[in-house]
């Protein structure tokens, strides 16, 4: 079956080619329709005072702060506050609550490198500017009013170590991820396609084919059974009537020469 499935591979690459390609024209055209944005990326470091704990402690105790302050920043109360540094262009966003918070969190992308008190800030935009100016404002809203959200007591410093930094190309839709993914699907789907569509179609085609060599097979072999027996009769026959009888307890035998047979009718 594996050889067969190979073979039917190589005989039908053609299909997987064209399903290959209509799946990646697809993808294409669908990536085409969606608004292509931009990436703006700061950094900033969680500083936990070392006084208060060993050098360990302060480090995991930061890392779980900057993990709270992600999540921070999808707040309602957070992107007020964003707003204040005049960075942001509130006519971008909806004035409807549920909207407001559906496109700021696409807009937002927040995250802490594992093992270490950095928080990474992502933001995203049709226009490289305002993906730009959104980054500056959440990192301005964390080194100024962070504090009201992990408390003055726990002396805390967020420092920002890394501006902004933009795209020069969008990054989203990411085109060649899909490309290299509309091929996958687009040799899972050739491949789909000669499994349950083609092979079974040949398996059967080849049953039929065996049916009808098995039945001429049977057809010959009888053939031959007849032709034996026929053969039987006339030798049978030939041996009667190749004696002549002569006298009340004596056949002799004399040379016959038929005029017609079975067998001769038959062929």
């Amino acid at each position: 079956m594996q050889k067969n499935y190979l073979e039917l591979v190589k005989s039908k690459y053609k299909v997987v080619i064209i399903l290959t390609c209509l799946v990646v024209a697809s993808v294409v055209f669908i990536t085409s329709l969606m608004p292509f944005e931009y990436q703006s990326n700061v950094q900033l470091l969680i500083i936990q005072d070392e006084a208060s704990s060993d050098l360990y402690q302060a480090s995991r105790a930061a890392e779980r702060l900057g993990e709270s302050l992600s999540k921070v920043i999808y707040t309602t109360s957070f992107y007020e506050k964003a707003l204040d540094t005049k960075l942001i262009d509130s006519s971008y966003f909806s004035e409807d609550e549920q909207e407001r918070r559906e496109l700021w969190s696409k807009s937002v992308a927040s995250s802490v490198i594992p093992g270490t008190s950095i928080l990474e800030i992502y933001t995203y935009s049709t226009d490289k500017q305002k993906a730009e100016n959104l980054a500056s404002a959440i990192a301005m809203t964390l080194s100024k009013n962070g504090a009201e959200y992990y408390g003055e007591e726990n002396n805390v410093e967020i420092k920002l170590i890394n501006d902004a930094l933009t795209s020069k190309n969008p990054v989203k839709p990411n085109l060649p991820v899909n490309i290299a993914l509309g091929i996958v699907i687009g040799l899972a789907l050739s491949a789909v396609y000669l499994l349950f569509v083609k092979v079974p179609t040949l398996d059967k085609f080849g049953e039929e084919l065996n049916k009808e060599s098995e039945s001429k097979n049977k057809v010959e072999i009888k053939k031959d059974k007849i032709e034996d027996i026929f053969e039987d009769e006339i030798v049978q026959v030939l041996e009667v009537n190749n004696f002549k009888n002569t006298d009340k307890y004596k056949l002799e035998p004399i040379e016959l020469v038929p005029e017609f047979s079975m067998y001769d009718h038959l062929s």
